[in-house]
């Protein structure tokens, strides 16, 4: 096969969805993003798309699913996979590279005749290929050229399921024009938590029902007046909240909802100390959940304020213990209560972790450093 540098510099990357919606979905647009920059012709395929889609400069988007409901469906059973292959075969007719944005487009192999000239990559992020789900998706990963991991957790996964094909890790990375820190100093809440993310049920290993168990542990250690910040929506909103009211907590836990972007930055700014111990744990039937990276660690460093992250999954990745922040594990409450007093009431020290914070993401989670780690692997191949 030839290499990389010998083909058509023609990306095409199937997605699932094509808006910055969540972590996932921003990974597949620095993807694009990075290929653009050095040259690339890139085209985006939304498979399963309802809504508009966004625009993205240099980026040719498609959005291929069907509008009606009857058709939604028949799309969804019958018709992606071979719509998708004639789709593909013609915009790589000449040869380039393939990405798929998503384990769950795996199955277009199945549907696509050998290509000439084309090289196959695909992205992967967690749970989609943690245990069960690794081995369902191995053996199509194997048919491929490369596979690219956002986390050295992920990867290692893969590789205990029987990967063979070689893995790359590429962390996520964050816009640091956008997320910086404040500029006022005197507005930082310091007895403030802060924790965001989607309040979804299926998602509930995120920790917010932790935080707000242990948020009065907190404040007694700290010897401070604590709030806690929750920022998101979603299906598990309205349990949360109850459960603040019965635990007494109404004027200490603070529910914005989903919040505008510079809001967004604002909480990251102005927060004592960003939390999200979320945990990794096997559901039934095989199934995991918890966090392939955690974003909002990086977002939160960027914005100048200290981290207490996960020891689960690839949140340890995302922060230097001691330095920018504290490891916790997030089955207690009583370790997760004793890390964020230790924090809170040593403004000093949180302010120098956020400063370390920053210099972390800059040197390894920027968007620069995101496009030297692809330009990286395409030497390789």
């Amino acid at each position: 096969m030839n290499r990389i540098s010998n083909i058509p510099k023609i990306l095409v990357l199937p997605v699932l969805s094509w808006r910055r919606s969540g972590g996932l979905e921003s990974v597949t647009m620095d993807i694009s993003s990075a290929f653009v920059a050095m040259g690339w012709r890139v085209k985006v395929f939304s498979v399963f798309d309802t809504e508009p889609i966004e625009e993205l400069p240099g980026v040719e988007t498609f959005s291929l699913c069907q509008r009606s409901r009857v058709k939604k469906s028949l799309w969804h059973r019958y018709f992606w996979r071979p719509v998708l292959a004639r789709r593909v075969r013609k915009a790589l007719a000449g040869g380039g590279l393939l990405i798929f944005g998503h384990a769950h487009l795996l199955p277009l192999l199945d549907s696509l005749p050998p290509l000439p000239d084309v090289h196959y990559w695909s992205w992967v992020y967690g749970l989609e290929v943690w245990g069960s789900e690794a081995n369902r998706w191995v053996s199509r990963l194997n048919r491929l050229n490369r596979v690219v991991s956002i986390s050295e957790f992920t990867a290692d996964q893969l590789i205990r399921a029987g990967l063979t094909t070689p893995v790359n890790v590429v962390p996520n990375c964050v816009d640091l024009k956008k997320f910086t820190p404040t500029t006022t100093s005197e507005r930082i809440k310091r007895g403030e938590i802060l924790i965001c993310g989607r309040l979804a049920a299926h998602e509930r290993y995120k920790g917010h029902d932790l935080l707000l168990e242990c948020l009065p542990i907190a404040e007694r250690l700290a010897g401070l007046t604590l709030t806690l910040r929750v920022v998101g929506t979603g299906d598990d909103f309205d349990r949360l909240r109850a459960k603040a009211r019965q635990l007494d907590l109404d004027e200490k836990v603070i529910f914005s909802g989903r919040v505008s972007f510079s809001d967004l930055i604002e909480a990251y700014r102005h927060c004592g100390v960003f939390c999200m111990p979320s945990r990794v744990e096997q559901r039934k039937k095989g199934y995991w959940s918890g966090e392939g990276f955690g974003i909002v660690y990086i977002e939160a460093a960027a914005c100048g304020r200290p981290v207490i992250a996960s020891t689960d999954g690839g949140a340890p990745e995302t922060i230097i213990p001691g330095e920018t922040g504290l490891l916790v594990d997030p089955r207690s409450k009583e370790a997760v209560a004793r890390t964020i007093a230790k924090i809170l009431r040593d403004p000093v020290r949180a302010d120098a972790m956020g400063r370390q914070g920053r210099i972390l993401v800059e040197q390894k989670f920027s968007k620069e450093a995101f496009s030297y780690n692809v330009q990286e692997l395409l030497l390789r191949d």
